[in-house]
């Protein structure tokens, strides 16, 4: 735990419990904030809270109320979100009034949310982080694009600052971080891999032999339920077809490290961030949701192969997929028409995901702590 001073700034770190990736991209913001001095504090719920408990055992956390999405297993996920979101308010409501007694008590001097509506408090900086001030395609969506929508930006304007993960170009967010109405700046990716591994190298090889061996196809698991076991057991089925090893991440983080084998595939529960590096680095092909923060994580180590089937129904997975396909970067295709030997041929004509490295959040996040020390002058 960090020692306490009265110059030291006390940041709250608080993602969204929405699958995993809004965890993973809040590790290298956590990092760098320690490394400028600050004493971190992460809030959030379920498996992304359990996440960066175990990526930070030495920072204090603290529970918030879970949003707890559930997905179709078919149909339109649309009216299944829209019919939960007296549940979605709930929460936001909640934590807004947890975050101000955890400010009360911690003496926090920053929060910093990524896409939980109501961590913000009006006593102290709040920074709202997202790459989707769009997100609903008006021309496809019509009415309810423009009330979702406007609902989204309207909530985002009650924080201070708003950051977009990406760089100014959108190279990798695309139309779903444009927006003419809510003032944003860019902090370019990030990817829980933005640190070397280094030292680690030895200790993450000695620890995990699932990853020892040769693989040529790693899946990654990610995403609220049903989907992600629905898209387990279609990779289960068809990676035993397979001309070669098979790793398995199932992205259940608050489950022991257990590993099951069975032919020639083997599944963890757990994978920290240098052991999922490493993973992916020495994997012929890696598939994968089409989440941002996948794309993120993938284009920092500048991957290879790729296969992203995005989760059923949800829209911006799906565009992510289009826009990258389209571009040649990755080859993606729709769970329902998913044929593991065919994409594994068709991802090898890819040229990959790439980015070149970038120092826009050191310079925000310093801007920022500046800017609170300035005014407690």
């Amino acid at each position: 735990m960090n020692s306490k001073s009265d110059n030291q700034i006390h940041v709250l770190v608080a993602p969204l419990d929405w699958g995993l990736g809004h965890a993973t991209r809040c590790i290298p913001i956590i990092d760098q904030l320690q490394k400028k001095g600050c004493k971190v504090s992460v809030a959030s719920s379920g498996r992304a809270l359990a996440l960066l408990k175990r990526e930070f055992p030495l920072i204090d956390s603290f529970e918030l109320y879970p949003y707890n999405p559930q997905y179709q297993t078919s149909g339109s996920l649309l009216l299944k979100v829209i019919l939960q979101a007296p549940k979605f308010l709930k929460a936001i409501f909640s934590e807004r009034k947890q975050v101000e007694e955890i400010i009360k008590e911690q003496s926090i001097k920053l929060i910093i949310s990524d896409n939980r509506y109501g961590c913000y408090s009006s006593s102290v900086r709040s920074v709202f982080i997202t790459h989707q001030l769009t997100i609903l395609n008006p021309s496809q969506y019509f009415f309810v694009a423009r009330v979702a929508n406007w609902l989204n930006q309207w909530r985002i304007k009650k924080f201070d600052e708003c950051w977009v993960p990406d760089l100014p170009q959108n190279e990798f967010s695309g139309s779903l971080s444009k927006s003419k109405t809510v003032p944003h700046q860019f902090i370019g990716l990030l990817s829980r891999f933005s640190l070397p591994i280094g030292e680690r190298m030895d200790q993450v090889i000695s620890q995990n032999p699932a990853i020892l061996r040769s693989n040529k196809l790693l899946v990654i698991l990610s995403g609220p339920e049903p989907q992600r076991t629905v898209f387990e057991n279609i990779i289960l089925t068809q990676a035993k077809k397979i001309d070669g090893n098979v790793l398995i991440s199932k992205g259940l983080p608050e489950e022991s490290d257990q590993i099951s084998i069975s032919e020639n595939i083997r599944s963890i529960n757990h994978l920290t961030t240098a052991d999922l590096q490493l993973a992916i680095q020495q994997a012929e092909y890696v598939i994968c949701r089409s989440g941002y923060s996948s794309v993120m994580d993938l284009a920092t180590i500048g991957k290879k192969n790729i296969i992203m089937v995005p989760t059923p129904g949800q829209p911006e997975q799906e565009y992510l997929a289009e826009k990258l396909n389209d571009e040649n970067k990755v080859y993606a295709i729709s769970q329902s028409k998913l044929n593991l030997k065919e994409a594994l041929v068709q991802a090898s004509k890819t040229i990959g995901l790439f980015a070149e490295k970038d120092e826009l959040l050191d310079q925000v996040l310093s801007n920022a702590i500046s800017m609170i020390k300035q005014k407690s002058l």
